[in-house]
């Protein structure tokens, strides 16, 4: 019962249920044809409003593959590191996808270019797959599948980059996480910066502390310490640390203006002439 109490309120967040636990039209009816985790199908669906569709679907792609990842069996990890970076944003991992993304295709989808890159070319294949999958099934509900990116280096495309990452935090703002700074630390050790939940920090009475979640090793943000982040998944490590999968760098503001009804921005040391804020959940 708990279970499914929760699974509603995370709908209700996320407008595909309405307060009588009834599919919304057209987002829950929609949500609930998309072949994806809730939170993905509403990104896609908000990109498609958006015109980023075809940056979600391709993003959508690259979460359904286990890695596009591959390392050489002469070259290893340490070509493998290096071909990361390549590609690396400090936007985050999803935007670096799209970067992988546009150099295989410029490639014409070259295995070769895959081998010289440590990206799996049988796993870019199924990326395409499902890609194409989506983006048909948008079509056939007559919803637009555009891009917003394919100018982006002619003009800086900023703004349409921004757009994608809002996107990405309309499915997943209850996966937003914020850089511990008590002390001054980070709390920084040999896994990384420490992270907890933004709506973590709003739990009243409750005696135990929320965990400490770190950036994923593998995450191109590893080493960038943002200050704030949503992620797609978290994972436990053999040493029983929690880490953040799939890690976007985001600002606080997006936070309140995407999802008012979960967020709000409180006011800190009142008692001084210029108050500070951060964001809470309600």
């Amino acid at each position: 019962m708990i279970r499914r109490l929760f699974s509603l309120s995370l709908s209700f967040s996320r407008a595909a249920v309405d307060e009588s636990a009834n599919l919304t039209d057209p987002c829950g009816v929609l949500m609930t044809e998309v072949p994806l985790h809730p939170c993905l199908a509403r990104a896609l669906l908000k990109a498609a409003e958006k015109g980023c569709a075809e940056e979600l679907a391709t993003i959508a792609g690259m979460l359904g593959v286990q890695s596009i990842w591959q390392a050489g069996r002469v070259t290893g990890f340490r070509a493998l590191d290096a071909a990361k970076r390549r590609f690396a944003v400090a936007e985050g991992d999803l935007v670096s996808y799209l970067n992988v993304w546009d150099g295989w295709n410029k490639s014409n989808r070259s295995a070769k270019w895959c081998a010289e890159n440590c990206v799996n070319h049988k796993a870019m294949l199924r990326v395409s797959d499902i890609r194409n999958q989506l983006c048909a099934h948008l079509r056939r509900r007559k919803i637009p599948v555009l891009s917003s990116l394919e100018h982006r280096k002619d003009s800086g495309g900023t703004a349409g980059i921004t757009q994608v990452m809002k996107c990405v935090v309309e499915g997943y703002f209850m996966n937003a996480a914020v850089l511990i700074t008590e002390g001054g630390s980070g709390l920084q050790d040999e896994y990384g910066a420490g992270y907890r939940l933004v709506r973590a920090r709003a739990r009243v009475g409750v005696e135990e502390e929320p965990p400490v979640l770190r950036i994923h090793p593998g995450s191109v943000l590893f080493r960038c310490k943002p200050e704030w982040v949503v992620f797609t998944s978290v994972q436990q490590s053999s040493n029983e640390v929690l880490e953040m999968q799939d890690v976007t760098a985001v600002q606080p503001e997006w936070l309140t203006e995407i999802a008012p009804h979960y967020f709000q921005t409180v006011k800190i040391n009142t008692e001084v002439p210029d108050p500070g804020e951060r964001v809470v959940r309600r």
